[in-house]
């Protein structure tokens, strides 16, 4: 998510659409798991200790800072839906 705070000054568009994504991965507790491996080439890349992820360990909260940074963009930078 930190490559998004920065994209949004360029394409808030686009920055939009990868905050639409990662909040489609939240489960139904409410957690979004730290490490996204999708698909099988991802999944044999990935050490095996580090596949299962538990609720319990947090995440830093990037999405909250991304997420106050567009709500602080200057009006004629937000995208236009």
């Amino acid at each position: 998510m930190y490559h998004v705070n920065v994209n949004r000054r360029w394409d808030a568009d686009l920055s939009m659409d990868i905050i639409g994504h990662w909040l489609d991965l939240i489960n139904a507790d409410g957690w979004i798991p730290r490490e996204q491996i999708l698909g099988a080439e991802a999944l044999s890349k990935v050490p095996e200790e580090f596949v299962l992820q538990y609720s319990t360990n947090g995440n830093p909260p990037t999405l909250f800072l991304v997420i106050r940074g567009a709500v602080t963009l200057p009006i004629h930078i937000l995208p236009t839906y």
